[in-house]
């Protein structure tokens, strides 16, 4: 995509954005956002650092591949929060609702501070959680109801099952593993929604979630945790659509996930739910994959020369999604920070490190040579 035909995208995706803002959600409000790639940013809105320079309007143009711009997100970006996009994830056919809803997925998470709920869930503690097979099946017969319900079943009776298997399920796991699930299908969850429903309004159309992703059960589900959540929250949306119409402002001023809520809203009536007969073997099918995988790129890493550090280690960051462990061993796919002897280091590749009772525990770190 050259230069002229991004600044004609990213007016059309603002000029849509505009047009859709009051139907998105009671109050929301659209932010600056940048569409980038490794050469080039557009800009829509204003008050752009000294980089950008202004082509008409609200465009701004700039070639500082530099600036620290890294994925699609909110983020702070030179003191104000920014919706960011890089457009190398659309590929050659672009669809435009489908644009227009990806930017406002991330505008709208700038806007989700306003009523974040105040419970949050703590993602490290699923890095060293030992999953059973009847917790994962649990989770497994969520998304099969969830699927049930996408391809027609009734909203009540479904989320009545699914709220069910979420108890068995809080009981099986812990209270705290399934809060990380309510926790992201509020924050990722809902603001899926608003993309779905945004990208429908630009098409014309009904909003739609497909369900293929719900009952595809493979160790990614264990591994991605944050993307299993997306789907799960939408449709808790969705179903408060049909149950509780106009229900966005009182769960605003709730502080309660969205799951929470709905269950304080609606009727709760047993079905005898529990697991699905063949769910357990796959179950235990997933996790032995899960474990196998973590093990093997930890072993792989490992494999190759390395340089040891083992004292005056301090971890600056750390993010879960960038994280795999296995044995006290803790591999950063990406770059990490460390402060190592007092000096801040940015290692801009894959780096371990061996940990003692927890993560921040550092004992040695490991660094390709």
């Amino acid at each position: 995509m050259n230069i002229g035909q991004l600044i004609s995208l990213a007016e059309s995706i603002n000029t849509e954005i505009t047009k859709q803002a009051a139907q998105i959600w009671p109050g929301f409000a659209p932010v600056p956002f940048i569409l980038y790639d490794d050469k080039i940013r557009v800009a829509v809105g204003t008050d752009w650092p000294e980089s950008y320079t202004n082509v008409r309007g609200d465009i701004w143009v700039s070639d500082n591949a530099k600036d620290g711009l890294f994925g699609c997100t909110a983020c702070n970006y030179h003191g104000r929060i920014v919706a960011i996009w890089d457009i190398r994830t659309w590929g050659k056919q672009i669809d435009m609702a489908n644009c227009v809803g990806n930017v406002v997925h991330e505008m709208f998470h700038a806007f989700q501070h306003k009523f974040s709920a105040t419970n949050w869930g703590n993602e490290f503690a699923l890095l060293d959680f030992r999953h059973t097979p009847r917790a994962v099946a649990l989770l497994m017969a969520e998304r099969r109801v969830m699927s049930g319900y996408l391809q027609g079943t009734d909203t009540l009776s479904a989320f009545q099952k699914i709220a069910e298997l979420r108890a068995k399920r809080e009981h099986e796991a812990g209270k705290e593993i399934v809060l990380i699930d309510k926790t992201l299908e509020t924050a990722e969850g809902m603001a899926y929604y608003v993309e779905i429903k945004t990208s429908a309004k630009v098409r014309n159309t009904k909003p739609a979630l497909y369900d293929a992703n719900l009952t595809s059960f493979t160790s990614e589900m264990l591994t991605n945790y944050r993307a299993r959540c997306y789907t799960p929250g939408a449709v808790f949306c969705l179903m408060a659509d049909e149950l509780t119409p106009g229900w966005h402002s009182d769960w605003a001023k709730s502080g309660k996930h969205i799951f929470d809520w709905l269950t304080a809203h609606v009727s709760n009536t047993a079905h005898g739910m529990d697991i699905f007969s063949d769910d357990l073997q796959i179950a235990e099918n997933l996790i032995d994959d899960f474990n196998l995988e973590k093990k093997k790129s930890i072993d792989k890493f490992l494999s190759q020369p390395l340089s040891v550090h083992d004292k005056n280690i301090e971890i600056m960051s750390l993010d879960p999604m960038n994280i795999i462990c296995h044995e006290n061993i803790c591999l950063h796919k990406r770059a990490v920070q460390f402060k190592i002897d007092g000096a801040e280091q940015l290692i801009p590749h894959p780096v371990a490190h061996k940990y003692g009772e927890h993560l921040w525990d550092i004992k040695e770190i490991y660094i390709p040579n």
